[in-house]
């Protein structure tokens, strides 16, 4: 057997080995806002990354996808800081798919290393890159490519060198190459600092995605996520206002429970949810006295990559006046439980006493005509002295006085002016007939 055709049959096992490892693998899900350490580092310029579903995805429902547009500067990366020796890593690929771009278009992997060990200098970047390891399969089928492998070609960032073997020329985009094994055994004091899926510059119009980036035992399965985000309005006798400091609880989907609480707009928000896929979500919200929920609790299923379910509650303060009636159903005790403890009764009201009406004002007496005194049968005799009563005859009446008895009861002052301006009156008459007998004379 050649040379050639020994290191290719060794390669080939090794790519199975790894194959095999990443299947026993475990499995961390990674999400744009739950990343287990992965985030963005260098994306600008245009490029995007998000989490989307793929129903082909070799792990889970989703992948990441990155997008550059149509000009060179743009780049698209989403990487995870570590700090492990090299000469561990045992295993180390990913998976990639074709969208779009140029027929090499493809992600890489880039490999942060340190050759140096904790001592200053010596830090690189060893990029993988699909199109100088295989053929990008453009039909958009997924494709594992095993990074770790004897037989794949990384450049190398950086011109370094921590002496001997241990020497790495830079290039962007080609040879030199370097392997994996190959470092490990020429630079032992290496570590192994980071891991990056990445669309770089000079990369215009990617469109791609990238899965199951795995490392010895553990894959990074990146998922879309969903949003169920709660609103809570309380209500106290029709005027509303944010709910602030209410409980909600989250089950369901494989999740939770999960509780939060609303804060001073009245929201929660559940955040990094797996997309329900024939499931839903349940938010219930814990009472409070005085207090009636409408509703208690809901459910919702929300599927699409970045949705955002919500949910509302409200909650109406509860109005219970006094009872004043006696025949208001609400006065009435509930009935007792059976076997339990029975209700207490409600004391019953005391009704507001009436007051009595007023007595009736007593009728007036009907007046009693007055009755003229009867006119005497016998004449009372006259009192005037100077006229004698002849004998045997009645005496003779004296006609009732028509005037006052006196000066005051006829007038006072008024009476006497009078008398005195006739006076006067008879003195001028008398004065004037004198005169007149005067002149005839």
């Amino acid at each position: 057997m050649s040379i050639k055709r020994l290191v290719a049959a060794v390669c080939a096992i090794a790519g199975l080995l790894a194959v095999a490892t990443a299947t026993a693998a475990t499995t961390v899900v990674v999400r744009y806002s739950a990343g287990q350490g992965w985030g963005n580092w260098w994306t600008a310029n245009g490029g995007q990354v998000r989490f989307v579903h793929d129903a082909t995805s070799p792990f889970g429902i989703g992948a990441m996808e990155l997008e550059t547009p149509n000009t060179n500067p743009a780049k698209a990366t989403w990487g995870i800081a570590m700090d492990i020796p090299l000469s561990q890593v045992t295993t180390l690929g990913y998976w990639t798919k074709y969208l779009a771009g140029p027929p090499y278009a493809g992600p890489g992997l880039n490999v942060v290393i340190d050759i140096n060990g904790s001592a200053p200098g010596g830090a690189t970047i060893l990029v993988y890159e699909p199109y100088w390891n295989g053929t990008v399969n453009l039909s958009g089928a997924w494709q594992q490519w095993n990074v770790g492998s004897p037989a794949a070609k990384l450049w190398s960032t950086q011109t370094v060198s921590a002496g001997g073997s241990c020497s790495f020329t830079a290039d962007y985009g080609g040879p030199p190459f370097y392997n994996i094994p190959a470092v490990q055994a020429a630079c032992p004091n290496a570590r192994l600092q980071g891991l990056a899926v990445n669309v770089g510059t000079y990369n215009p119009g990617y469109l791609v995605r990238a899965d199951g980036v795995w490392l010895n035992d553990t894959v990074y399965d990146f998922e879309p996520e969903v949003t169920v985000r709660v609103r809570l309005t309380e209500n106290v006798l029709g005027f509303e206002a944010p709910g602030d400091g209410w409980q909600v609880t989250l089950t369901g989907c494989g999740v939770g429970p999960i509780t939060q609480t609303t804060d001073s707009s009245g929201e929660a928000s559940f955040v990094a949810l797996p997309p329900a896929v024939n499931c839903s979500y349940t938010v219930s919200v814990a009472g409070q006295a005085g207090w009636t929920l409408a509703p208690s609790s809901a459910t919702t299923a929300p599927f699409a990559a970045d949705s955002v379910s919500e949910l509302e509650f409200l909650a109406i303060r509860d109005y219970n006046p006094p009872c004043v009636e006696p025949n208001d159903p609400r006065c009435t005790p509930p009935p007792a439980i059976a076997g339990g403890t029975p209700a207490p009764a409600v004391p019953a009201a005391t009704p507001t006493p009436t007051p009595a009406a007023p007595a009736p004002t007593p009728a007036a007496p009907a007046a009693t005509a007055t009755q003229p005194p009867a006119a005497p049968t016998t004449l009372p005799a006259t009192n005037d002295p100077g006229v004698p009563t002849p004998a045997g005859a009645s005496p003779t009446p004296r006609p009732p006085a028509t005037g006052a008895s006196s000066p005051e009861e006829a007038g006072g002052p008024q009476f006497l002016g009078l008398l005195a301006t006739g006076a006067v009156f008879l003195s001028a008459g008398l004065g004037l007939l004198s005169l007149g007998r005067s002149r005839k004379r």
